[in-house]
């Protein structure tokens, strides 16, 4: 695995959680306007996961969705 292969690996499983928890201390005040916002994020975040946590316990590698594999590639899609 090539050191772009890695950091592409490691944003994929650490960037979302790093941002997910970023976004909660950003958004403290939020919290007292409109709580039910925040637990739909907090929700969210925990199905996160339990998604993330399941698929390494199944020893199966979380790939990037196919636009994402298409993007680098540098496939710019059907143009007719």
């Amino acid at each position: 695995m090539n050191m772009m292969e890695r950091l592409f690996t490691r944003m994929r499983t650490s960037g979302p959680l790093v941002l997910s928890l970023f976004l909660f201390f950003a958004a403290r005040e939020v919290w007292n306007t409109r709580p039910q916002l925040m637990i739909i994020w907090l929700v969210g975040t925990v199905c996160w996961l339990v998604g993330e946590i399941y698929a390494r316990w199944q020893h199966k590698r979380l790939d990037w969705p196919e636009w994402v594999l298409a993007f680098k590639r540098g496939y710019q899609g059907n143009t007719n």
